[in-house]
Protein backbone atom coordinates (compact mmCIF):
# COMPACT_ATOMS: atom_id res chain seq x y z
CA UNK A 1 0.00 0.00 0.00
CA UNK A 2 2.72 2.30 1.01
CA UNK A 3 4.73 1.97 -2.10
CA UNK A 4 1.43 2.53 -4.08
CA UNK A 5 1.15 5.67 -2.21
CA UNK A 6 4.39 6.68 -3.31
CA UNK A 7 4.15 5.50 -6.69
CA UNK A 8 1.10 8.03 -7.20
CA UNK A 9 2.65 10.77 -5.61
CA UNK A 10 5.59 11.00 -7.92
CA UNK A 11 3.38 10.83 -11.43
CA UNK A 12 1.30 13.89 -9.74
CA UNK A 13 4.93 15.53 -9.41
CA UNK A 14 5.50 14.94 -12.99
CA UNK A 15 2.60 15.84 -14.07
CA UNK A 16 3.13 19.25 -12.48
CA UNK A 17 6.55 19.69 -14.13
CA UNK A 18 5.32 18.96 -17.52
CA UNK A 19 1.81 21.89 -16.86
CA UNK A 20 3.18 24.97 -18.24
CA UNK A 21 3.27 27.43 -15.51
CA UNK A 22 0.67 30.29 -15.89
CA UNK A 23 1.33 33.96 -16.12
CA UNK A 24 0.36 34.09 -12.31
CA UNK A 25 3.36 31.65 -11.46
CA UNK A 26 5.90 33.85 -14.05
CA UNK A 27 5.71 36.55 -11.96
CA UNK A 28 8.38 35.75 -9.55
CA UNK A 29 10.95 34.94 -12.27
CA UNK A 30 13.35 37.65 -13.29
CA UNK A 31 17.10 37.52 -14.01
CA UNK A 32 19.63 39.26 -11.77
CA UNK A 33 20.79 41.95 -13.92
CA UNK A 34 18.83 42.88 -17.22
CA UNK A 35 21.76 44.71 -18.12
CA UNK A 36 25.75 44.26 -17.82
CA UNK A 37 29.29 45.02 -18.90
CA UNK A 38 31.91 42.81 -18.89
CA UNK A 39 35.36 43.35 -19.49
CA UNK A 40 37.25 41.32 -22.29
CA UNK A 41 38.33 38.27 -21.19
CA UNK A 42 36.39 38.89 -18.20
CA UNK A 43 32.94 36.61 -16.43
CA UNK A 44 30.01 37.72 -15.12
CA UNK A 45 27.24 34.82 -14.00
CA UNK A 46 23.66 35.66 -14.82
CA UNK A 47 21.06 33.59 -12.23
CA UNK A 48 17.55 33.27 -13.06
CA UNK A 49 15.65 34.27 -10.02
CA UNK A 50 12.38 32.20 -9.06
CA UNK A 51 12.84 29.02 -10.46
CA UNK A 52 13.61 25.66 -9.48
CA UNK A 53 14.59 23.41 -12.84
CA UNK A 54 16.61 23.91 -15.60
CA UNK A 55 17.24 27.16 -17.42
CA UNK A 56 18.73 26.77 -20.98
CA UNK A 57 21.12 29.92 -21.95
CA UNK A 58 22.18 31.42 -25.38
CA UNK A 59 23.86 34.20 -26.91
CA UNK A 60 23.01 35.89 -30.14
CA UNK A 61 26.57 36.96 -30.77
CA UNK A 62 28.92 34.34 -29.83
CA UNK A 63 31.91 35.82 -30.81
CA UNK A 64 31.43 39.66 -29.03
CA UNK A 65 30.10 37.34 -25.60
CA UNK A 66 29.15 33.65 -24.82
CA UNK A 67 26.99 31.95 -21.49
CA UNK A 68 27.59 28.30 -20.41
CA UNK A 69 24.94 25.91 -19.16
CA UNK A 70 25.25 27.76 -15.50
CA UNK A 71 24.62 31.20 -17.10
CA UNK A 72 28.89 32.45 -16.70
CA UNK A 73 28.81 35.09 -19.36
CA UNK A 74 32.32 35.56 -21.04
CA UNK A 75 33.48 38.48 -22.48
CA UNK A 76 35.20 37.93 -26.12
CA UNK A 77 35.60 41.48 -28.04
CA UNK A 78 33.99 44.74 -27.71
CA UNK A 79 30.51 44.85 -28.77
CA UNK A 80 26.98 43.84 -27.72
CA UNK A 81 24.91 40.91 -27.54
CA UNK A 82 21.99 39.68 -26.12
CA UNK A 83 22.09 36.65 -23.38
CA UNK A 84 18.68 34.99 -22.80
CA UNK A 85 17.51 32.53 -20.08
CA UNK A 86 14.60 30.47 -21.57
CA UNK A 87 12.33 28.15 -18.36
CA UNK A 88 9.33 26.33 -19.88
CA UNK A 89 9.15 28.69 -22.97
CA UNK A 90 9.36 31.84 -21.54
CA UNK A 91 12.57 33.94 -21.95
CA UNK A 92 14.53 36.45 -20.21
CA UNK A 93 17.17 38.57 -21.54
CA UNK A 94 19.77 40.61 -20.39
CA UNK A 95 21.81 43.65 -22.62
CA UNK A 96 25.59 42.70 -22.17
CA UNK A 97 28.00 45.08 -23.52
CA UNK A 98 31.55 44.06 -23.80
CA UNK A 99 33.32 47.50 -24.02
CA UNK A 100 36.62 48.69 -25.59
CA UNK A 101 39.94 48.01 -23.93
CA UNK A 102 42.77 50.83 -23.74
CA UNK A 103 45.88 51.03 -22.24
CA UNK A 104 46.41 53.26 -19.54
CA UNK A 105 48.74 55.59 -21.39
CA UNK A 106 50.28 55.39 -25.23
CA UNK A 107 53.50 56.63 -24.42
CA UNK A 108 55.56 57.53 -20.95
CA UNK A 109 59.28 58.54 -20.21
CA UNK A 110 61.06 57.56 -17.32
CA UNK A 111 65.04 57.57 -15.70
CA UNK A 112 66.88 54.83 -15.97
CA UNK A 113 66.38 52.77 -12.59
CA UNK A 114 62.39 53.77 -12.01
CA UNK A 115 59.31 51.64 -12.89
CA UNK A 116 55.63 52.59 -13.68
CA UNK A 117 52.65 49.90 -14.02
CA UNK A 118 50.83 49.75 -17.04
CA UNK A 119 47.35 48.18 -17.09
CA UNK A 120 45.02 46.97 -20.27
CA UNK A 121 42.10 48.47 -18.70
CA UNK A 122 38.23 46.93 -18.97
CA UNK A 123 40.10 43.78 -19.91
CA UNK A 124 41.22 40.98 -18.55
CA UNK A 125 44.39 38.34 -18.92
CA UNK A 126 46.68 40.86 -21.14
CA UNK A 127 50.26 39.94 -22.06
CA UNK A 128 52.93 42.25 -21.86
CA UNK A 129 56.21 41.79 -23.84
CA UNK A 130 59.07 44.60 -24.74
CA UNK A 131 60.83 45.30 -27.67
CA UNK A 132 63.93 46.25 -26.22
CA UNK A 133 64.26 44.26 -22.44
CA UNK A 134 67.67 46.32 -22.61
CA UNK A 135 66.24 49.73 -22.42
CA UNK A 136 63.03 48.68 -20.36
CA UNK A 137 61.71 45.27 -19.21
CA UNK A 138 58.06 44.48 -18.07
CA UNK A 139 56.43 41.53 -15.89
CA UNK A 140 53.66 39.76 -16.23
CA UNK A 141 50.99 42.54 -13.93
CA UNK A 142 52.76 44.91 -16.80
CA UNK A 143 55.30 46.74 -14.03
CA UNK A 144 57.89 48.29 -16.83
CA UNK A 145 61.34 48.86 -14.86
CA UNK A 146 63.63 51.22 -16.65
CA UNK A 147 67.10 49.52 -17.64
CA UNK A 148 69.13 52.04 -20.13
CA UNK A 149 68.65 55.01 -21.84
CA UNK A 150 67.24 54.70 -25.03
CA UNK A 151 63.97 53.93 -26.82
CA UNK A 152 61.12 50.73 -26.70
CA UNK A 153 58.01 49.30 -27.35
CA UNK A 154 55.84 47.90 -25.31
CA UNK A 155 53.40 45.43 -26.40
CA UNK A 156 49.86 44.56 -25.06
CA UNK A 157 47.77 41.52 -26.16
CA UNK A 158 44.29 40.88 -24.92
CA UNK A 159 42.73 37.19 -24.71
CA UNK A 160 41.67 37.99 -28.64
CA UNK A 161 45.17 38.32 -29.78
CA UNK A 162 44.68 41.52 -30.38
CA UNK A 163 47.90 44.32 -29.92
CA UNK A 164 48.29 47.64 -27.85
CA UNK A 165 51.51 49.93 -27.89
CA UNK A 166 53.10 51.87 -25.93
CA UNK A 167 55.92 53.80 -26.42
CA UNK A 168 58.81 54.27 -23.53
CA UNK A 169 61.75 56.70 -23.47
CA UNK A 170 64.19 55.83 -20.25
CA UNK A 171 66.03 59.21 -19.83
CA UNK A 172 69.03 59.80 -17.96
CA UNK A 173 68.92 59.55 -14.08
CA UNK A 174 72.15 60.60 -12.83
CA UNK A 175 70.84 58.50 -9.31
CA UNK A 176 70.81 55.23 -10.66
CA UNK A 177 72.50 55.74 -14.35
CA UNK A 178 75.75 53.59 -14.72
CA UNK A 179 78.04 54.22 -18.01
CA UNK A 180 78.37 51.78 -20.81
CA UNK A 181 81.70 52.27 -21.56
CA UNK A 182 83.00 52.79 -25.33
CA UNK A 183 86.17 54.15 -26.75
CA UNK A 184 87.40 56.08 -29.46
CA UNK A 185 89.97 54.92 -31.63
CA UNK A 186 94.14 56.09 -30.68
CA UNK A 187 96.10 56.87 -33.62
CA UNK A 188 99.83 57.08 -33.86
CA UNK A 189 101.66 60.03 -34.49
CA UNK A 190 103.64 60.45 -37.49
CA UNK A 191 106.73 62.34 -38.86
CA UNK A 192 104.31 64.76 -40.70
CA UNK A 193 100.67 64.05 -38.74
CA UNK A 194 99.95 64.36 -34.90
CA UNK A 195 98.46 61.36 -33.10
CA UNK A 196 95.57 60.93 -30.40
CA UNK A 197 95.47 59.07 -27.57
CA UNK A 198 92.72 56.52 -26.86
CA UNK A 199 89.67 58.55 -25.05
CA UNK A 200 86.89 56.79 -23.41
CA UNK A 201 83.13 57.86 -23.11
CA UNK A 202 79.62 56.16 -22.00
CA UNK A 203 77.24 55.08 -25.40
CA UNK A 204 74.16 56.20 -23.62
CA UNK A 205 74.59 59.35 -22.01
CA UNK A 206 77.52 60.99 -24.28
CA UNK A 207 79.77 61.77 -20.77
CA UNK A 208 83.37 61.86 -21.35
CA UNK A 209 85.02 59.16 -19.60
CA UNK A 210 88.59 59.57 -20.40
CA UNK A 211 89.48 62.54 -22.93
CA UNK A 212 91.62 61.82 -25.75
CA UNK A 213 94.75 64.01 -26.06
CA UNK A 214 97.09 64.98 -29.28
CA UNK A 215 100.20 62.92 -29.36
CA UNK A 216 103.04 65.51 -31.11
CA UNK A 217 104.65 64.71 -34.59
CA UNK A 218 107.49 63.02 -34.65
CA UNK A 219 111.01 64.33 -35.91
CA UNK A 220 112.59 63.05 -39.15
CA UNK A 221 115.50 60.42 -38.83
CA UNK A 222 117.13 60.38 -41.74
CA UNK A 223 119.68 57.55 -42.78
CA UNK A 224 122.55 57.98 -45.12
CA UNK A 225 120.70 57.35 -48.09
CA UNK A 226 118.30 60.34 -46.97
CA UNK A 227 115.75 57.78 -46.19
CA UNK A 228 113.37 58.38 -42.49
CA UNK A 229 113.75 55.64 -40.50
CA UNK A 230 110.36 56.76 -39.29
CA UNK A 231 107.67 57.04 -41.72
CA UNK A 232 110.07 56.37 -44.91
CA UNK A 233 110.13 59.92 -46.40
CA UNK A 234 113.06 60.99 -48.69
CA UNK A 235 115.00 64.00 -47.39
CA UNK A 236 114.41 67.05 -50.00
CA UNK A 237 117.89 68.13 -48.56
CA UNK A 238 119.67 64.38 -49.82
CA UNK A 239 121.49 64.88 -53.03
CA UNK A 240 122.63 61.68 -55.22
CA UNK A 241 123.32 61.58 -58.68
CA UNK A 242 121.02 61.23 -61.21
CA UNK A 243 120.92 57.86 -63.26
CA UNK A 244 118.92 58.27 -66.62
CA UNK A 245 116.20 56.14 -67.83
CA UNK A 246 116.20 55.98 -71.65
CA UNK A 247 112.64 55.59 -73.10
CA UNK A 248 112.53 55.80 -77.11
CA UNK A 249 108.83 56.82 -78.74
CA UNK A 250 107.96 57.50 -82.29
CA UNK A 251 104.43 57.58 -84.40
CA UNK A 252 103.89 56.75 -88.00
CA UNK A 253 101.69 59.20 -90.20
CA UNK A 254 98.33 58.18 -91.12
CA UNK A 255 95.96 59.70 -94.22
CA UNK A 256 94.86 62.29 -91.60
CA UNK A 257 97.27 62.40 -88.93
CA UNK A 258 101.13 63.57 -88.64
CA UNK A 259 103.47 61.44 -86.71
CA UNK A 260 106.97 61.80 -85.61
CA UNK A 261 110.45 60.79 -85.94
CA UNK A 262 111.89 58.40 -82.84
CA UNK A 263 112.04 61.00 -79.55
CA UNK A 264 114.91 59.60 -77.04
CA UNK A 265 114.17 61.44 -73.59
CA UNK A 266 114.83 60.52 -69.77
CA UNK A 267 111.00 60.38 -68.20
CA UNK A 268 112.65 61.44 -64.70
CA UNK A 269 114.18 64.68 -65.65
CA UNK A 270 112.90 65.56 -68.83
CA UNK A 271 116.18 65.88 -70.80
CA UNK A 272 115.75 65.08 -74.80
CA UNK A 273 118.71 63.28 -76.36
CA UNK A 274 117.49 62.99 -79.54
CA UNK A 275 114.90 65.51 -80.75
CA UNK A 276 112.13 64.24 -83.08
CA UNK A 277 110.80 65.57 -86.19
CA UNK A 278 107.37 65.99 -87.49
CA UNK A 279 105.87 63.86 -90.41
CA UNK A 280 102.72 65.68 -92.25
CA UNK A 281 99.58 63.68 -92.87
CA UNK A 282 99.98 61.01 -95.85
CA UNK A 283 96.96 62.38 -97.41
CA UNK A 284 94.71 59.75 -98.66
CA UNK A 285 95.24 57.62 -102.11
CA UNK A 286 91.91 56.85 -103.82
CA UNK A 287 91.73 54.33 -105.85
CA UNK A 288 87.68 53.50 -107.25
CA UNK A 289 86.52 55.35 -104.22
CA UNK A 290 88.81 53.82 -102.08
CA UNK A 291 91.74 54.74 -99.80
CA UNK A 292 94.21 52.11 -100.28
CA UNK A 293 96.09 52.99 -97.06
CA UNK A 294 93.01 53.54 -94.54
CA UNK A 295 90.45 51.41 -96.58
CA UNK A 296 87.58 54.86 -95.99
CA UNK A 297 85.05 55.04 -98.88
CA UNK A 298 85.98 58.44 -100.65
CA UNK A 299 82.34 59.70 -99.41
CA UNK A 300 82.71 63.71 -98.55
CA UNK A 301 80.52 65.86 -96.80
CA UNK A 302 81.62 68.98 -96.87
CA UNK A 303 81.03 72.06 -94.52
CA UNK A 304 81.55 75.75 -94.70
CA UNK A 305 83.28 77.87 -91.65
CA UNK A 306 81.79 81.29 -92.96
CA UNK A 307 84.33 84.30 -93.39
CA UNK A 308 84.84 87.87 -91.97
CA UNK A 309 84.35 90.88 -94.03
CA UNK A 310 87.31 93.42 -93.50
CA UNK A 311 86.80 97.07 -92.17
CA UNK A 312 88.96 99.62 -92.66
CA UNK A 313 91.63 98.89 -89.99
CA UNK A 314 91.08 94.96 -89.26
CA UNK A 315 91.66 92.45 -91.58
CA UNK A 316 88.88 89.85 -92.84
CA UNK A 317 88.95 86.58 -94.33
CA UNK A 318 87.31 84.47 -96.65
CA UNK A 319 85.17 81.22 -96.77
CA UNK A 320 86.91 77.76 -95.50
CA UNK A 321 85.26 74.73 -97.39
CA UNK A 322 86.35 71.44 -95.96
CA UNK A 323 85.41 67.68 -95.66
CA UNK A 324 84.17 66.85 -91.72
CA UNK A 325 84.53 63.19 -92.79
CA UNK A 326 88.12 63.35 -94.12
CA UNK A 327 89.44 66.53 -94.09
CA UNK A 328 90.05 66.94 -97.81
CA UNK A 329 90.07 70.82 -98.26
CA UNK A 330 88.01 72.23 -101.07
CA UNK A 331 88.62 76.02 -100.15
CA UNK A 332 91.16 77.61 -98.01
CA UNK A 333 90.36 80.42 -96.11
CA UNK A 334 92.49 83.40 -97.42
CA UNK A 335 92.99 86.79 -95.67
CA UNK A 336 91.28 89.97 -96.98
CA UNK A 337 93.33 93.45 -96.17
CA UNK A 338 91.99 96.02 -94.08
CA UNK A 339 90.00 98.69 -96.05
CA UNK A 340 91.66 101.72 -94.90
CA UNK A 341 89.79 104.74 -93.99
CA UNK A 342 87.79 106.69 -97.12
CA UNK A 343 87.38 110.30 -96.40
CA UNK A 344 86.02 111.65 -99.91
CA UNK A 345 87.64 114.49 -99.41
CA UNK A 346 85.63 115.53 -95.40
CA UNK A 347 87.09 114.66 -91.98
CA UNK A 348 85.18 111.68 -91.22
CA UNK A 349 85.60 108.01 -92.99
CA UNK A 350 82.57 107.11 -94.75
CA UNK A 351 82.44 103.79 -93.66
CA UNK A 352 83.52 103.75 -89.99
CA UNK A 353 83.17 107.46 -88.85
CA UNK A 354 86.60 107.88 -87.91
CA UNK A 355 88.34 111.29 -88.14
CA UNK A 356 91.64 111.28 -89.92
CA UNK A 357 93.32 110.73 -86.75
CA UNK A 358 91.69 107.62 -86.62
CA UNK A 359 89.19 108.72 -83.57
CA UNK A 360 85.66 106.98 -84.12
CA UNK A 361 83.34 110.13 -82.71
CA UNK A 362 80.76 109.10 -80.66
CA UNK A 363 77.89 111.16 -81.33
CA UNK A 364 75.73 113.19 -79.24
CA UNK A 365 72.38 115.20 -80.23
CA UNK A 366 71.57 118.26 -78.33
CA UNK A 367 67.53 118.38 -79.14
CA UNK A 368 66.23 121.77 -80.46
CA UNK A 369 64.09 123.54 -78.01
CA UNK A 370 61.44 126.13 -79.51
CA UNK A 371 60.93 129.40 -78.60
CA UNK A 372 58.26 130.84 -76.77
CA UNK A 373 56.58 134.32 -76.72
CA UNK A 374 58.86 135.45 -73.94
CA UNK A 375 61.47 132.94 -73.76
CA UNK A 376 64.45 132.62 -76.55
CA UNK A 377 64.51 128.81 -78.15
CA UNK A 378 67.86 126.48 -78.95
CA UNK A 379 68.46 124.86 -82.42
CA UNK A 380 69.98 121.77 -82.64
CA UNK A 381 73.43 120.70 -81.32
CA UNK A 382 76.43 117.67 -82.52
CA UNK A 383 79.41 116.91 -80.57
CA UNK A 384 81.12 113.67 -79.63
CA UNK A 385 81.00 112.40 -75.65
CA UNK A 386 84.69 111.51 -75.81
CA UNK A 387 86.53 114.29 -78.30
CA UNK A 388 84.75 116.87 -77.41
CA UNK A 389 84.45 117.70 -81.41
CA UNK A 390 81.47 120.02 -82.12
CA UNK A 391 79.70 119.39 -85.58
CA UNK A 392 77.56 121.89 -85.32
CA UNK A 393 77.03 123.94 -82.28
CA UNK A 394 73.37 124.93 -80.35
CA UNK A 395 72.17 128.54 -81.09
CA UNK A 396 69.60 130.82 -79.60
CA UNK A 397 66.72 132.04 -81.74
CA UNK A 398 65.10 135.10 -80.16
CA UNK A 399 61.26 135.16 -78.41
CA UNK A 400 58.09 135.44 -80.48
CA UNK A 401 56.51 137.90 -78.94
CA UNK A 402 52.95 138.06 -78.56
CA UNK A 403 50.35 137.77 -81.31
CA UNK A 404 46.98 139.49 -79.65
CA UNK A 405 44.03 139.52 -81.75
CA UNK A 406 40.76 140.82 -79.96
CA UNK A 407 42.61 141.40 -76.42
CA UNK A 408 44.25 137.74 -76.54
CA UNK A 409 47.53 135.99 -77.54
CA UNK A 410 46.85 133.39 -80.56
CA UNK A 411 49.89 131.17 -78.89
CA UNK A 412 50.16 131.28 -74.99
CA UNK A 413 46.65 132.60 -74.21
CA UNK A 414 47.88 135.98 -72.79
CA UNK A 415 45.60 138.78 -72.57
CA UNK A 416 46.68 142.36 -73.58
CA UNK A 417 47.17 144.77 -71.11
CA UNK A 418 47.25 141.95 -68.08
Amino acid sequence: MRKRVLSIVALVALLMLLIPVSENANAGIKLNKSSAKVKIGGTYTLRLKGVAGTVVWSSDNEEIASVDENGVVYGKKAGKANITAEFFGNKYVCKVTVPKAKLSTKSMEIGEGTSFVLTLKKAVGATFLSQNPNVAKVDEDGTISAVSIGNTTIIVKDITGKKYKCKVSVVYNEEFHKHTVAYRKGKDATCTETGLTRGEYCSTCGAELVKQEVIPTIPHTYDDDGICTVCGAKDPNHKEPHVHTYVNISKEPTCTESGFTEKVYCPECGLVFIAPKEIKPLGHNWSEGYCTRCGIPEIHEYVTIKGVAPTCTEAGRTDTIYCKICGDVKQMSEVLQPLGHEYNGGDTCIRCGADRNGHIHKWVIQKKVAATCTEPGLTEGKYCSTCGYVSYTQEFTMPLGHNFVNGKCTRCGKKENS
